[in-house]
């Protein structure tokens, strides 16, 4: 016999004893359930056979003993406490105090000082920045729309007094000199002095945003009023490839004042 016939023969001589091992197995389950059967079947029988004794069987004694037991009483349980009478309900003219929600805290907003001849494309840009961080309704430049019949100063004035820093953007001809050889910051009605005026005289911070290369105005370049500008800290915004590095920093400035 080759080694082929050898190897099958040993697969059929195995799957042979399986099957024969698992036949008893099956038998042996079935002839134990068949003996647990009976035996259930044999003591419930039995269990099932008592019956009650019929009449004729009861005893007298029995009889006497059920006559002689006296049958049982069940006491009434206690009455249970009186329910106390539902509250009235309350007035309808006490009503509970009112809720006091505190105020809104004011915007703080950011206002943007220049003048269009000297400045308008950079502070465009400028304006476009801190619109991109702190939103449209908290940056506020062109007070244009002053309403019919108000003093232009109080309404300035007024814009101001709503923002919580301005930004003043400075250059070249931030304060031109007129044909009558004044400068423009010497006049009390120029719109710019109106704007920075209100500012300091409010302690909003001031920031000088310095272009074009401008270098700070100093003191005596200044109108009284306006001098205490001479000494606060601004910043240079200068054009690409510099100026993101630069509005970051201006942005990052104004965020320290609005915490």
């Amino acid at each position: 016999m080759d080694s082929g016939a050898f190897v099958y023969f040993l697969l059929l001589l195995l799957v042979i004893i399986a099957v024969v091992i698992s036949a008893i197995l099956l038998l042996r389950r079935q002839w134990a359930a068949a003996r647990r059967k009976k035996i259930l079947s044999r003591e419930y029988g039995a269990i099932g056979a008592v019956t009650p004794p019929t009449a004729a069987e009861i005893t007298p004694e029995w009889n006497a003993n059920a006559a002689s037991t006296p049958p049982k009483t069940f006491a009434a349980p206690p009455p249970s406490p009186p329910v106390p009478p539902a509250s009235a309900p309350a007035s309808p003219s006490k009503m509970p105090d009112p809720i006091v929600v505190p105020p809104d805290e004011p915007a703080k907003s950011v206002f943007i000082s220049y003048r269009r001849q000297d400045s308008q494309h950079i502070t465009g840009r400028i304006y476009d920045r801190l619109l991109a961080t702190f939103g449209r309704e908290f940056v506020f430049k062109d007070v244009d729309s002053i309403p019919l019949g108000l003093d232009f100063r109080e309404h300035l004035r007024e814009q101001v007094g709503h923002c919580a820093v301005l930004v003043a953007v400075i250059g070249r001809n931030w304060n031109p000199t007129t044909a009558s050889g004044q400068q423009r910051l010497s006049d009390p009605r120029d719109h710019l002095r109106i704007e920075i005026e209100s500012a300091l005289d409010r302690h909003i911070p001031v920031i000088p945003v310095l272009v074009d290369g401008i270098e700070m105005p100093a003191e005596d370049e200044l109108p009284p009023s306006l001098a205490p500008l001479a000494y606060h800290n601004g910043i240079s915004v200068r054009p690409d490839p510099d100026f993101h590095h630069d509005a970051d920093r201006l942005v990052r400035g104004i965020e320290q004042l609005l915490k």
